[in-house]
């Protein structure tokens, strides 16, 4: 794969130097930028990404975190968004096999809203009543960053004709949630690396296509 495991252990006293190493650098990342994107979130350790995060909100305490988020069980996905303080989930609409199943996505991630609708939310009525109006809170889905293409994704135009990756970036922006887009990053950097592997005990990046 493309990650590196670090041995942080169960605790800091376990490895003290990396935590002291990790914590500075999250913080002056915090202190550069106003929100973070965590790769391959579902394999970082979750006493690591909480106290990491901790350090990092103490400096900015509203730091947008977005992650990568992918356990197959939206139950695991809402115990790590609690527990580290997860802002979105990055969901990628290029993967919709179907349009039925592009459709569930934008509906599912969307609060359950029709695309582009109108209609004003139970909460805001309730809200518009007055400082004394009581709101019921129920539970919602965890939130989502819909990108109609992330940066490890193949070219669009590899994947659908032009009409429907133009159809797809409009419905992902008529969404009802955050979305995203690297589409202007492909335009300047049109190398798309796809693979790792191991050869003579050196890790090399083996297949690259120059995207149109």
């Amino acid at each position: 794969g493309d990650s590196v495991k670090l041995r942080y252990g169960d605790k800091k006293e376990d490895s003290p130097w990396l935590w002291r190493y990790m914590e500075k650098y999250t913080c002056d990342m915090a202190r550069l930028f106003h929100g973070f994107r965590i790769d391959n979130c579902h394999n970082t350790p979750l006493h690591v990404g909480e106290e990491l995060l901790r350090a990092a909100r103490h400096v900015r305490p509203n730091l947008y975190v977005v992650a990568e988020l992918f356990t197959g069980s939206e139950e695991k996905d809402c115990e790590i968004i609690n527990r580290m303080g997860i802002s979105s989930c990055v969901r990628e609409l290029s993967q919709s096999h179907s349009p039925r199943h592009l459709g569930e996505l934008i509906y599912h991630y969307g609060e359950s809203k029709p695309c582009g609708s109108f209609v004003q939310s139970t909460l805001s009525a309730d809200l518009a009543g007055g400082p004394h109006q009581s709101v019921k809170l129920v539970p919602s889905r965890p939130h989502a960053m819909l990108m109609d293409q992330t940066h490890d994704n193949p070219c669009p135009f590899d994947q659908h004709p032009l009409p429907n990756v133009l159809a797809l970036s409009g419905l992902m922006c008529a969404a009802k949630c955050s979305i995203g887009s690297n589409r202007d990053m492909t335009s300047w950097y049109p190398i798309t690396s796809t693979s790792l592997t191991r050869r003579d005990s050196t890790v090399v990046r083996v297949r690259a296509e120059r995207r149109l």
